[in-house]
């Protein structure tokens, strides 16, 4: 497999993967113009949403010893939390570019949602459920 495919390869997936979880018809519809929170339709929709990140946030790795597959580079043991992720193949697409030459607006999105996924976060204890009734 050449460069050219990978690259289409990788960013064919990531249009795939996140389009399955952005599925508009699990959303429950409202009249903003641009959404800011998101409420699912069903439970089983916010259950399909969490698998399809899961999957998405899952590090594409060698299996049994095989290489990883697709001539995909191995993520570096010291990468960023982020890098484990399919993000790091997206950072490499923006890095060394095939099929474009402009890569900012991709690597701005891309930096933004992984310093997102790297940031901290407080749940308020009035939205916390006890464990035992």
């Amino acid at each position: 497999m050449n460069d050219i495919e990978r690259e289409s390869i990788i960013l064919n997936s990531a249009w795939e993967m996140i389009e399955g979880m952005v599925n508009w018809a699990m959303f429950v519809s409202n009249d903003l113009a641009r959404p800011t929170d998101l409420a699912f339709v069903t439970h089983q929709h916010s259950l399909l949403f969490s698998i399809l990140l899961g999957d998405f946030l899952s590090q594409v790795q060698a299996f049994k010893g095989s290489p990883v597959p697709l001539g995909l580079k191995a993520v570096p043991s010291n990468s960023r939390p982020a890098d484990r992720t399919f993000i790091f193949h997206l950072r490499q697409v923006c890095a060394n570019p095939k099929l474009g030459t402009c890569t900012t607006r991709l690597r701005n999105e891309i930096d933004a949602f992984a310093d997102w996924l790297e940031g901290d976060f407080v749940v308020p204890r009035s939205t916390c459920i006890p464990l035992t009734s």
